[in-house]
């Protein structure tokens, strides 16, 4: 799992910026919000154009590097800085071994520097277009020519794999099992084949029927189920999918349903894949279009029926900071000044476990607050 990331220079945050995975002494979910002393997530709070998107890219730009054709855009330097160099490590906890992974990369998209660390062991070291690994050949020494755009960890994964290391493989599998959602441009982003066809709804209906979506919807009384029709239609194979109205017993057909009904209906399927496939599942402007209720019902499945995920969601749906949901170190807090974006913690102001987490946020307790007209 994900223990740390240390980024720079990356867009807003131009200092060193540190999210922190390892839980506090607190014992508040510890059962379920936490793993072997790791927050198993967190959720990003701050005011509009602070950087909580930034924040969350901190972590998904490690996978779009690792697993898709990517090369790393200049404008994702920081434009205030006078260093040419973002710079991110990662630190992950697999079976209680150590991973280390580090990478920089300039304006022009070329990869400056790359380290993995293993058990305190340096596995692989790259410095500009020279590399050395013991990954490929245990008796390897001589630094190798590789691509300056490409990370050469992804080349090796791609060319070789990683079955003589069996804690890397396991890695770079839980890395791959991970989903990316934009809301705001109703993005998915998958990074295998698998997860990609697992979460498609078409895909998941055609494989699974209803039952597994219906199962959820009875499970916390949603008053609705879905039914799945394919037909022939000229010749063509069409499918079509209606809901239930359970209290008026109406069956209406997906493209005229509300738009939060649509968009729970698109959720499920990352939610039941991820369930099954453990992994990271990141998700941005988490919430909207979704009534209060049913965003905690979210977030506390989430938590509570998925094991080995780790789940990582921006949004402003402030209802979301109770304790019964999310723990005070699992709410980060992203301001914005002259110097860039910064991230603290709810923790940090060590509050009690029943003080009012969402309305010390809207007091202004914990920052990640805009100032507007009179409130200012």
């Amino acid at each position: 799992m994900l223990k740390s990331v240390k980024f720079k220079n990356f867009k807003m945050f131009k200092n060193e910026t540190k999210i922190d995975l390892v839980s506090t002494k607190s014992e508040i979910l510890r059962n379920y919000n936490t793993q072997n002393g790791i927050l198993r997530g967190g959720v990003f709070f701050g005011s509009n154009a602070s950087g909580k998107t930034t924040a969350l890219n901190a972590i998904s730009i490690l996978l779009d590097m690792m697993f898709k054709e990517y090369v790393f855009p200049g404008f994702n330097i920081c434009a205030f800085s006078n260093d040419e160099l973002a710079s991110f490590e990662y630190g992950f906890n697999i079976d209680d071994n150590e991973i280390i992974y580090y990478f920089s990369v300039n304006k022009e998209g070329k990869i400056f520097e790359e380290k993995l660390i293993l058990n305190n062991d340096l596995k692989l070291n790259r410095v500009g277009d020279k590399a050395s690994t013991v990954l490929i050949n245990s008796n390897q020494d001589n630094p190798k020519v590789v691509d300056n755009k490409i990370l050469y960890l992804r080349s090796i994964k791609f060319n070789i794999g990683f079955s003589e290391f069996p804690v890397i493989k396991k890695w770079i599998d839980y890395l791959e099992h991970s989903i990316y959602i934009d809301n705001s441009t109703s993005r998915l982003v998958t990074f295998n084949v698998d997860t990609f066809n697992e979460t498609n709804l078409a895909y998941h209906l055609e494989k699974y029927g209803v039952k597994e979506i219906n199962e959820f919807f009875n499970q916390f009384d949603i008053p609705f189920e879905i039914e799945y029709n394919k037909m022939n239609v000229l010749g063509q194979k069409m499918a079509s999918v209606n809901f239930e109205n359970l209290k008026t017993k109406c069956k209406i057909p997906l493209q005229f349903e509300s738009y939060g009904n649509k968009l729970l209906l698109q959720l499920l399927p990352y939610i039941l894949t991820i369930k099954k496939t453990g992994g990271m599942l990141l998700i941005d402007e988490f919430g909207g279009g979704m009534h209060n209720k049913l965003n905690e019902l979210i977030i506390n499945y989430l938590f509570k029926k998925t094991i080995n995920t780790q789940i990582f969601v921006v949004t402003h749906e402030t209802n979301l900071l109770k304790t019964n949901l999310i723990r005070p170190d699992q709410v980060f807090i992203i301001d914005y000044d002259e110097k860039g974006s910064s991230i603290s913690k709810a923790s940090d102001q060590s509050p009690r476990e029943s003080q009012n987490l969402e309305k010390m946020y809207l007091a202004g307790v914990f920052g990640g607050i805009p100032l507007y007209g009179e409130n200012k």
